[in-house]
């Protein structure tokens, strides 16, 4: 479902290239976006648009971007969260920029229409290089002047690194057809992968068998973010295996506006932690 921008009333759109940062996401089911008040350190600004179909995306993203008066405005920067599943995660050591594209095509098929990008993970010294259909970029340049692109598990990579401080950290992010899931123990990454979904079973069997292939004992607490809330189904239906099972919560680091209070931050965790991001 569609739904009207949730903006609180401090929104100043004659200084938005001085005082925010507009973070947006495209998913497979949805489209969002936030809008982050720099001065105040607040999130003030929120929609979400259903894709309807999935095979037409590059057309209903020009549509939403066209329609909507708030991203026509210029803001002092701009970041695009896109879910590819295909990602690269290289040490900074083995990193070679003029060589990304040919190291990238051992792991994954590459095509003309792919455009390869990459975001530092600087808690972990490494970079994640993933790619992006040509046609996504066209029209986000067109609309965003320096937009910079981030791959869907890059905020979850760093607010699991600062989350992990002391002892293990599980976090699955789970989406409409597949979850990433990380595992991270002594600030180090022990398991990042992605795996595909079908059933609550397909997260159980993976997030079991990760963890007890890092030598983690289910007893550890595991957050869980993305396509889930505490009251559904897969929530509870995970709760009878994992006791110390959470739902990710938004850093008290940043503000949000009493407008956006009803929102399902789970869904769109990462959208948010793209404050985190350079």
């Amino acid at each position: 479902m569609d739904t009207p921008i949730l903006l609180d009333e401090t929104f100043d759109k004659h200084s938005s290239s001085e005082m925010y940062n507009l973070y947006v996401s495209l998913g497979s089911t949805f489209f969002s976006y936030t809008i982050h008040d720099l001065l105040r350190n607040k999130f003030i600004g929120y929609r979400s648009v259903a894709i309807t179909d999935t095979k037409k995306i590059n057309e209903q993203l020009e549509e939403i971007l066209s329609g909507d008066e708030h991203l026509q405005l210029k803001y002092k920067n701009t970041r695009f969260l896109y879910p590819s599943d295909n990602t690269l995660l290289l040490p900074e050591a083995l990193f070679d920029e003029n060589k990304v594209r040919i190291m990238f095509s051992y792991i994954h098929p590459l095509t003309e229409k792919d455009i390869l990008k990459v975001n530092k993970i600087a808690g972990i010294h490494s970079h994640l290089i993933f790619s992006i259909p040509q046609s996504i970029t066209l029209v986000i340049d067109k609309h965003f002047q320096d937009a910079s692109y981030y791959q869907h598990c890059t905020p979850l990579l760093i607010q699991a690194l600062e989350n992990s401080k002391t002892g293990a950290y599980v976090v699955a992010c789970i989406n409409t057809d597949n979850f990433h899931l990380l595992i991270i123990t002594g600030h180090r990454i022990q398991l990042f992968n992605t795996y595909s979904i079908r059933t609550n079973e397909d997260i159980l069997f993976h997030l079991y068998n990760g963890m007890q292939n890092c030598s983690v004992d289910p007893s550890a607490p595991v957050t869980v973010t993305g396509m889930i809330r505490k009251n559904d189904d897969r929530y509870s239906f995970l709760n009878n295996y994992f006791k110390n099972l959470s739902i990710a919560r938004l850093s008290n680091d940043y503000l949000l506006s009493y407008k956006l209070t009803e929102t399902n931050h789970s869904c769109d965790y990462n959208l948010f932690n793209l404050a985190r991001c350079d």
